[in-house]
């Protein structure tokens, strides 16, 4: 090499990654499993605080309905709608107990408590195909209810039961996804207690 020749320098990104490689340090395992612990805590806080809205407005639905003139229809919806809350209500309250904080401050109880929020995750999913199957048919009895009482054709409620078709897909899309997720997650916190060794022993 010539003396005068120019020397090519190392590119900014090799050079973080060279003091990346060099100086990074080793990630804290504990901290990054009780953060996501917290962070999966606010959620299920946000959670019952909109879940406490939608009760609000079924409330305010409610009463709204009988201020109004009653009919054949709104009696029995409604009393569905309020059979449906309480079951859904009784499955949440059954399905979180337990499941707020560790039962002590190890990385053992964090994973521990992943795993069980994980498991209740696959039990929500299943109970909500249920839930949208029940109401499903419910609605499917009310239709044809209406169609005798009041005369109707099913092409006068068409777009209705369409769009009550959608949403029960969305319903039932949503908690095969939900599913999937739940089950992937518990997996990861399966195997890192595997990893680390670590037992309930």
């Amino acid at each position: 090499m010539r003396e005068n020749e120019p020397v090519a320098e190392p590119s900014w990104d090799q050079i973080a990654a060279a003091w990346q490689q060099e100086s990074a340090p080793a990630p804290d395992l504990h901290a990054a499993v009780h953060a996501r612990a917290r962070s999966n805590t606010i959620r299920l806080w946000l959670i019952v605080a909109s879940e406490l809205l939608l009760t609000s407005a079924l409330v305010a639905l409610t009463v709204w309905k009988l201020a109004s003139d009653l009919d054949a229809i709104t009696v029995p919806l409604l009393a569905w709608i309020w059979l449906a809350w309480a079951v859904t209500a009784g499955f949440a309250f059954r399905n979180r107990r337990g499941v707020w904080q560790t039962a002590g401050e190890a990385t053992l109880d964090y994973i521990r408590l992943g795993e069980e929020r994980a498991r209740r995750k696959v039990n929500t999913a299943r109970f909500t195909v249920g839930v949208v199957l029940a109401q499903a048919c419910a609605l499917a009895l009310l239709v044809g209810w209406r169609v005798s009482v009041q005369a109707l054709s099913i092409n006068d409620l068409a777009s209705r039961i369409l769009l009550l078709a959608l949403v029960c897909l969305a319903y039932v899309g949503w908690a095969i996804w939900f599913r999937r997720r739940a089950e992937t997650e518990h997996s990861h916190y399966r195997q890192l207690r595997d990893e680390l060794a670590l037992d309930d022993d």
